[in-house]
Order: structure tokens, then C-alpha cells, then sequence
């Protein structure tokens, strides 16, 4: 039975197996890719494997045994009486069945993945190998075109959900609010664990406006680390990308309580020059092209919005002084029209 994870390409990833298998008779077959953390490698297809394992442990390690050696070193292996192992998979040869494990390599030259195949006897003929390794080369554009696919879908949609966000802002709405707004839309946008908007100042405690954010009061190098980012970006008035994985970051780790490789985005919100406030934010994984362009458009959008915000604000109190100066000019009038009348 062909178990393949997900809808998108499965008619082509099962026909594919399906030549695989008959072409060497081969009795269980298997592709994994990289999954969301870039830790393990996760099965989106597989013939043979019971669907009880798939549910409970659906990952190979992508740093050990064959998968990993092939994964890494981007060489395919075979396996069989005709082919030994690799020096450092030496261990192998007293397998009771044959494999062939090969690289799926994506459009920029990284490993995107791997697939395999395994049968009890016989051996993987030589004419045959290039027909496996154009298997490979045809599983490596599906997976990278269903990607493709579905990232264009996520990002229309992301779009429209931020479009409804923008269009529920009202310039009469209290500068908390609009803040807040900015916020839903950045973590839309994201796929944020956690979010916050930092007042520009020397002060951890000035938050505008948060997102899941309920942490322990952090410690003072924590506080000061902070601070120097929120700084960074308010000088350098760009996007800043913190690795929160990295020895130097362990405290930031620890605060931020995350248990899977996550980084901090750090972004300045700028009205007319002036740095209104220093959004942190913390996601699993660094964006990829399209959500950092999404992300951008988001944040640009947020700008134009504070803006707008600060022009009606300004145009409200020139009202309020303009209808003051009518107010005083009128008494003024009145006032003027009384003396004169007394006097006559």
C-alpha cells in the first residue's frame, strides 16, 4: 500500500514509486524531505511502512545511517552484492536485504531530501542505476513545484487576512489600538509565537503592544540584551535577524522559552523619520523569500498607517485651534459691538 502524506502531487509521487518498485523489484520504498525545523528528515511518501509507524514516528534522522550519510554527502548509495558500503557505513554489509538510497537535490544545489528503496535479494543493475537516479531528479521538481504551489497559496491568503486587518483600522482609533492592529497583521504575517512592540527608550518595561507575551519578569542581562537590540535596530533603522540557537543568545533562549531552533526578528516602525517603536518577534524558523516580502509589504503598510494616524491626529488639533481662534475672534466682535453701542 503507497502511504503518501499531504494532497498536493500525490498522483505523481505514487506513480513514481510505483516505477521504482516494479522497475527492480523492490519490495518498500521511501521519501522523506527536510521537515519544518531543518532537523529531521519527514516521510511524505512511502510504500511498505505501516501506517501505525508513519503516525507515531513519521522522521528519519538526516545526520545518521544511510539516509543521513546521503543526505549530507549528496552521493547516492547502493547496497547489494555488487556494492559495498561506504568506508564509514562499513557496518552495513552484513544487511539481510539490498538498498539504494539517493539524493533529492533541489534547483539551488541543496539537498531538499532523499529516496529509497530496499528488496530482500538480487542486485540493482548497473543500466538500471541512471533510470533510478532520473526518478530522483523528476521526485526532487515535484516536491520543489508542490512547494512552489503552496507557498503561492499561503501567501495570497496571508495577504487577503492582511488586507481585512488594514481596512478594520480607523484613523480615530487610540494609538494603542493602531498598535495592536499592527501587531495582528505582523504576527498574520509571521506565524509569530510571540510578538511585542517596544517603546524607543532605555526602558525594558515600555511595551505598546503584545502578542502572546506573558513571560517571567526576565533578568537584568536579559533586560540589557533587549535593550541593545531594540537599539541596533533603531540606528540602523532595518531588519535585524537573531539566532536565538547561537551559544551567545542562551539567555535570550531560555527567556523566550523555546524548545525547537527560533530567531527573533527585530523591525523599527517609523513615521516621518522619527522611530516610533521596535517590534520583536519570535518565530520558529527564518523566513523564506516570500514571507520576508510579505513581511515587508506588512511593515511598509504599518508605516503608511502610523502615518496616516499622525496626520489626522494633527489635522484635529489645527480644528480644535482653528475653531478656538473663530470662538475668540467672535467674543472679540461681540465684544468690540457692545463698547461701541454703550459709548453711543
Amino acid at each position: 500500500m503507497i502511504i503518501v502524506s499531504g494532497s498536493s502531487g500525490q498522483g505523481l509521487l505514487s506513480e513514481l514509486l510505483e516505477t521504482a518498485l516494479d522497475t527492480f523489484q523492490a519490495n518498500t520504498g521511501t521519501i522523506a524531505i527536510l521537515g519544518l525545523y531543518q532537523s529531521k528528515l519527514f516521510i511524505i511518501a512511502s510504500v511498505g511502512l505501516l501506517p501505525s509507524r508513519l503516525k507515531t514516528n513519521p522522521f528519519i534522522p538526516k545526520d545518521s545511517g544511510i539516509s543521513g550519510y546521503v543526505f549530507q554527502n549528496q552521493k547516492i548509495v547502493i547496497i547489494d552484492g555488487n556494492h559495498p558500503p561506504p568506508i564509514s557505513l562499513q557496518y552495513l554489509r552484513e544487511r539481510d536485504h539490498c538498498a539504494a538510497c539517493l539524493p533529492l537535490i533541489g534547483g539551488n544545489g541543496q539537498t531538499i531530501g532523499i529516496f529509497s528503496i530496499n528488496k530482500e535479494e538480487g542486485i540493482f543493475e548497473e543500466d538500471k542505476i541512471p533510470f533510478l537516479k532520473l526518478i530522483a531528479k523528476e521526485i526532487a521538481i515535484i516536491i520543489e513545484e508542490t512547494r512552489l504551489k503552496l507557498e503561492r497559496e499561503k501567501t495570497i491568503e496571508t495577504l487577503k487576512a492582511v488586507s481585512e486587518i488594514f481596512r478594520s483600522i480607523s484613523c480615530t482609533m487610540s494609538r494603542k489600538q493602531t498598535y495592536q492592529k499592527i501587531l495582528e497583521v505582523v504576527v498574520t504575517t509571521t506565524q509569530a509565537q510571540r510578538a511585542a512592540i517596544f517603546k524607543p527608550s532605555l526602558r525594558y518595561t515600555s511595551i505598546l503592544a503584545e502578542y502572546n507575551w506573558n513571560l517571567p519578569e526576565p533578568l537584568e542581562a536579559v533586560k540589557n540584551l533587549l535593550i541593545q537590540i531594540c537599539a541596533k535596530s533603531i540606528k540602523e533603522r532595518e531588519l535585524n535577524l537573531i539566532q536565538l540557537s547561537t551559544q551567545d543568545n542562551y539567555l535570550l533562549e531560555e527567556f523566550f522559552e523555546v524548545e525547537e531552533p527560533a530567531c527573533l526578528l527585530v523591525y523599527p516602525l517609523i513615521c516621518f523619520n522619527k522611530v516610533y517603536g521596535v517590534l520583536v518577534v519570535l518565530v520558529s524558523s527564518p523566513l523564506d523569500e516570500i514571507s520576508h516580502l510579505a513581511l515587508d509589504i506588512a511593515i511598509n503598510l504599518s508605516n503608511a498607517t502610523l502615518q496616516n494616524a499622525y496626520l489626522f491626529s494633527e489635522n484635529q488639533k489645527l480644528a480644535i485651534k482653528q475653531e478656538r481662534l473663530n470662538l475668540a475672534r467672535e467674543l472679540h466682535d461681540g465684544l468690540t459691538q457692545d463698547l461701541i453701542g454703550l459709548k453711543l
